[in-house]
């Protein structure tokens, strides 16, 4: 390559180098590393919150003696414990419907959502007769 100008023609300045320079290329590989690295933490935080989440407490059917039962249940996805109510409910009678009784409710609670604090959930007594 020639460094002499020509008549007309104006200076251009010298072609870059294609590749940067090993420091160079290892600062960048050092910025690409922690770019994946808190990538990666993200995900992987998301990851565990979803999973996590999605294990709410199910204390399933208790027997209190006596033919009583309870049944309490809180749903990471629920916001109205109503909703999580009326789960209880339809598997409470289905429980009693398999012994071939009828399920007749004592009590029941029903607790809404908390932000930072609680799931909700819902808690019902039962007995079958």
């Amino acid at each position: 390559m020639s460094l002499a100008l020509r008549p007309n023609q104006r200076f251009q300045a010298l072609p870059r180098r294609r590749f940067a320079s090993a420091w160079q290329r290892l600062k960048l590989g050092v910025g690409l590393f922690k770019l994946k690295g808190e990538i990666m933490r993200i995900v992987i935080f998301s990851v565990a919150l979803i999973v996590l989440g999605g294990c709410a407490t199910n204390s399933g059917i208790v027997d209190l003696g006596g033919g009583n039962y309870v049944y309490e249940k809180e749903e990471f996805w629920a916001y109205n414990g109503n909703s999580t109510k009326v789960e209880i409910l339809k598997e409470a009678a289905a429980f009693c419907a398999n012994q071939g009784k009828q399920m007749v409710v004592q009590s029941s609670d029903a607790k809404p959502y908390t932000p930072y604090s609680s799931y909700a959930g819902a808690e019902v007594q039962f007995s079958c007769r």
